[in-house]
C-alpha cells in the first residue's frame, strides 16, 4: 500500500472495540448460535452458562448485593473465546455480503493476486478498501450495523486510519472527518509484530529490548551462578524475540542489541557494574561439543526461523501466502520434469554419464523411485535425515560457517560428561579455555596491582599454580587423599583432563577420585576468592573436608539417577530360523562415513537355515538409514518375485522396524521407500516384521558390505558367495554372541 502511485489509492483501518468481551449482547449471541445451526439443546446449555453469571462489588470494604449483568462474556472462561469468534464471524459475513454487492471495493495485493478486505484475530480488526468517501461510508455503515446488533461499540479515539502516500493532506483529512477516526502514519503493532510503512529501522523493534530489560530487571544477578545465568539466557531471554523472529528479519542493530543484553547478563554486568566478558560471544554461541555454551546468536536464530517460513512457502503448506504476495506462479516453471531419465521405475543414467561427474551420478542413483509410480514429487530438507524441516537443523546449518574454525569435538565433550554439578562444569570449561580470573589475567586487564599469588607472593598466579603448585594447595591435596601417579608432574591440560574424567568400571560403584578431584579444585577456587575479595583465610584441612563431603554428595546424586553406571545386562544373541513353512528375509545397510557411499544386502533362508536366494545393492551416495530401507525394499521385491507367501522380515535397525510396524511414512526419500515396503508387505499372505541385534544379522551385514564392490544397482545371488559359508554355518548351528 505504501508503494501506490497515480490514481490508485487505498486506505486501512485499525479498529479498536470498546470493552469487547464485556459488551457482547446475549440476545445477539443466541441468534449467532442458531444461525450456525447448533442443536437447540446445545444452544440452551451455552446460553445458560453465559447468563447464569452473578456479580458483586466490594465498596469501601463492604460487599454489595449480587446482581446479574445483561451482556458480556466471562473473562477466563475457556468457552468465551470461541463464542466471541463466532460473533465476529457474523461481521465477516456482513463484509462479504457488501463485497458481493460491489459496495465494498477491497485492496488488491498484487497484479493478478488476491484481494484483501479484512483481517480478524479475536478483537484485533484490520479493514482495507479503496480510498473514497463512498467506501468510507460503506465501511462505517457496516460497522454501525454490527454495533447496533451486537452492542460492540467502536472506540473512535483509539482506532486508526492509514492512507496510501499518494493521498494528499487535505483529502486525507476529509477521509478522517468522514469516519471520525484520526489519521496516523504508523499503525503500530498488530498481533505482536509492527506494521512497517517504510524502511525497516531498529526503533521499530525497540519493544523487544524493553521486554527483555523488564525481565532481566526482576532477577538478582548476584544470587545466580554462571550456570544459572546461562540457563536463564537460553530458556527465557532468548525466547522473548522468537515470536517476532518467525515473521520478520530483524535489523542487524536489533540483533546486536539482543545479544548485548544476553551477553551482559551472562557475565553478571548491570547498570552499576560492568564485569569482564571472559569468553568471546561468538565462542559462547558455538555448540557445546565445539567449545561453546550452546547459547543462540540472535541473528543466526532469526535466519533459522525465517527459513521455516520460506520452507512452508516452498513446500506448499503456506500456499495462500505464496499466491497473495508473489502472485500466481508461471506455468512454464511448473512444467520442469526429470521423467526423461527414468525408465521402468529405475534411473537411466547412461545419457548423463558424459555430462555429470561420478559423485553427482552416485547422488542421483541413491534417490529412490517408487515401484508403483503413483507418488508425487516433494521437496526434501537435506539437513535432516527425516527430510522434514526443523528450526534446529536450519540453525545447525547456519552455524557450519563458524564451526570449521572451532576446536575438535573430542576436545570439549568430556567436560559435559563429568560427574559434577553444572556450575562446576562451567568452571572446568573456563579452566580449559584458560579464562578464569587469576591474578595473572587480572593484572593483564589492569584489574589487579600485581600478578603474583595472594598466598605465596613470589610466583605468578596461574591456574596450575593456584590449583596444584601453591604450598597452600599442596597442603589441601595432602589432606584429601592418596594422590595418583605423576599427579604433581603433569602439564596443566593433561593433569586436569586425566584426573577429572570418570573411568569406566565393570562394577556399579564408580571411582570416587574424579569426584574428589573436581570438588577439591572447585573449593580451592572458592577459598582463593574468599581470601582475595573478603580477606577470609580458610585452613587447608577445612577445604579438604568440604571438598570430600561435596564429592560424596555428587556421586550419590548421580548414582541415584543412573547417570554413571550402565544398568544394561549382557545378552546372548544368535540367528534363529523361522518356523515352518515361513522363510526368513534378513536385510542390512552399510555406509562408508568417509566417502558417503552406501550399500545394502540381504538373504532368504528356510527353517533349516538353508540358502534360498540373496542380493546386494550398490545404492550410491546416501545415508545409513536410507541404505537400511533400500535393503528392505529390495529384499521384499526378491521374495515376492520368488513367489514366497509366508515371510519373516528381520532387520537390526530399530527405527526402520518401528516405522514399518506402525506404518509411519516420513518425508523425503524415506517416504518413497516406506510406501513401497508397505505395498510389498501386503502382497504376502503373512509377513512377520521383527527386530534383531547386530550379532543376529551377521549374514545380511556381509551381503551389504559386498555391495560397495559392485556396480550401481542390485546384483542377485542365487547361490551364496564363497566367503559367507562360515557365517551361514555358524548361524545354522546356533552360535551365540555376547552383547554387552
Amino acid at each position: 500500500m505504501r508503494r501506490l502511485k497515480g490514481k490508485k489509492r487505498a486506505l486501512a483501518f485499525k479498529i479498536d472495540l470498546h470493552k469487547a468481551f464485556d459488551s457482547v449482547d446475549w440476545n445477539y449471541l443466541r441468534e449467532v448460535l442458531i444461525d450456525f445451526n447448533l442443536p437447540d439443546q446445545l444452544v440452551r446449555l451455552i446460553m445458560f452458562s453465559v447468563t447464569s453469571l452473578q456479580l458483586s462489588v466490594i465498596w469501601n470494604g463492604e460487599e454489595l448485593p449480587y446482581f446479574q449483568p445483561k451482556r458480556g462474556l466471562r473473562q477466563g472462561d475457556p468457552l468465551s473465546p470461541y463464542l466471541f469468534i463466532m460473533v465476529m464471524e457474523k461481521l465477516s459475513h456482513m463484509i462479504m455480503s457488501r463485497l458481493q454487492e460491489h459496495k465494498w471495493t477491497p485492496f488488491r495485493l498484487s497484479r493478478g493476486g488476491l484481494t484483501l478486505s479484512h483481517l480478524f484475530f479475536a478483537d484485533d480488526l484490520m479493514l482495507f478498501g479503496k480510498a473514497s468517501i463512498t467506501q468510507i461510508e460503506t465501511i462505517i455503515d457496516c460497522l454501525s450495523e454490527f454495533a447496533r446488533r451486537s452492542r460492540l461499540e467502536i472506540n473512535l479515539g483509539k482506532s486508526k486510519l492509514f492512507v496510501s502516500p499518494n493521498i494528499q493532506g487535505q483529502l486525507a483529512n476529509s477521509f478522517s472527518s468522514a469516519c471520525g477516526i484520526p489519521l496516523t502514519h504508523d499503525l503500530g503493532i498488530y498481533l505482536g509484530v509492527p506494521i512497517i510503512h517504510g524502511r525497516v529501522k531498529a526503533r521499530n523493534y525497540k519493544y523487544i529490548l524493553e521486554k527483555m530489560q523488564i525481565k532481566l530487571a526482576g532477577w538478582k544477578q548476584k544470587s545466580l551462578s554462571l550456570a544459572g545465568r546461562r540457563t536463564l539466557v537460553q530458556s527465557v531471554t532468548s525466547s522473548i524475540p522468537t515470536y517476532t523472529m518467525q515473521k520478520v528479519l530483524l535489523p542487524s542493530n536489533t540483533c546486536s542489541a539482543i545479544d548485548s543484553l544476553n551477553r551482559k547478563f551472562l557475565w553478571g554486568s548491570d547498570i552499576q557494574t560492568n564485569k569482564p566478558h571472559l569468553v568471546h560471544w561468538n565462542d559462547v554461541c558455538l555448540p557445546r561439543r565445539y567449545g561453546g555454551l550452546g547459547v543462540r546468536s540472535a541473528k543466526e536464530c532469526n535466519k533459522a526461523l525465517i527459513a521455516k517460513l520460506g520452507w512452508q512457502i516452498l513446500s506448499g503448506s503456506n500456499s495462500t501466502l505464496l499466491e497473495s504476495t508473489i502472485a500466481p506462479v508461471p506455468q512454464h516453471l511448473l512444467g520442469m520434469k526429470v521423467s526423461d531419465i527414468i525408465s521402468n521405475s529405475k534411473w537411466n543414467l547412461i545419457q548423463l554419464t558424459d555430462l555429470l561427474p561420478e559423485n553427482v551420478l552416485q547422488l542421483i542413483a541413491a534417490i529412490p523411485l517408487s515401484i508403483s509410480g503413483h507418488l508425487n514429487d516433494q521437496i526434501y530438507w537435506n539437513a535432516a535425515s527425516c527430510g522434514d524441516f526443523t528450526v534446529k537443523s536450519a540453525f545447525s546449518l547456519i552455524q557450519q560457517s563458524r564451526i570449521p574454525n572451532a576446536p575438535r569435538p573430542e576436545d570439549w565433550t568430556w567436560i559435559w560428561h563429568l560427574g559434577c554439578t553444572e556450575r562446576v562444569k562451567l568452571f572446568i570449561w573456563l579452566l580449559w579455555r584458560g579464562k578464569i580470573l587469576t591474578n595473572s589475567v587480572r593484572f593483564e586487564h589492569h584489574m589487579a596491582p600485581t600478578p603474583v599469588c595472594p598466598r605465596y607472593e613470589q610466583s605468578p598466579e596461574t591456574p596450575l599454580h593456584l590449583l596444584r603448585d601453591c604450598f597452600y594447595s599442596r597442603l589441601v591435596w595432602q589432606s584429601v587423599s592418596l594422590l595418583p601417579t605423576n599427579f604433581l608432574s603433569l602439564n596443566f591440560d593433561s593433569w586436569l583432563k586425566r584426573n577429572a574424567i570418570t573411568p569406566r568400571r565393570k562394577t556399579n560403584s564408580p571411582d570416587l577420585w574424579p569426584f574428589v578431584f573436581l570438588a577439591t579444585i572447585w573449593h580451592l577456587w572458592k577459598s582463593r576468592n574468599k581470601l582475595v575479595f573478603e580477606g577470609q583465610r580458610i585452613p587447608p584441612h577445612l577445604v579438604a573436608n568440604q571438598a570430600h563431603t561435596f564429592a560424596l554428595e555428587s556421586r550419590f546424586a548421580l548414582e541415584s539417577v543412573n547417570l554413571i553406571h550402565d544398568t544394561r545386562a549382557p545378552r546372548w544373541v544368535s540367528w534363529t530360523p523361522p518356523p515352518h513353512p515361513y522363510l526368513k528375509l534378513n536385510t542390512d545397510g552399510s555406509h562408508n562415513h568417509h566417502s558417503g557411499k552406501a550399500a545394502a544386502g540381504g538373504l532368504i533362508r528356510d527353517h533349516n537355515g538353508r540358502w534360498v536366494h540373496g542380493f546386494a545393492v550398490n545404492v550410491g551416495l546416501t545415508t545409513s538409514f536410507l541404505a537400511e530401507l533400500w535393503g528392505c525394499r529390495e529384499g521384499l521385491k526378491l521374495a515376492h518375485s520368488l513367489g514366497i507367501q509366508q515371510l519373516v522380515l528381520e532387520m537390526d535397525s530399530l527405527l526402520a522396524i518401528q516405522l514399518i510396524q506402525n506404518r509411519q511414512v516420513s518425508a523425503g526419500p524415506a517416504s518413497v521407500l516406506l510406501t513401497d515396503i508397505f505395498m510389498l508387505i501386503d502382497f504376502f499372505s503373512s509377513c512377520l516384521v521383527q527386530h534383531t541385534l547386530r550379532e543376529g544379522n551377521l549374514a545380511a551385514d556381509f551381503m551389504a558390505s559386498m555391495g560397495h564392490e559392485l556396480t550401481l544397482g542390485t546384483t542377485p545371488f542365487p547361490t551364496p558367495p564363497v566367503d559367507i559359508h562360515m557365517i551361514l554355518q555358524s548361524d545354522h548351528i546356533g552360535t551365540m554372541f555376547l552383547r554387552r
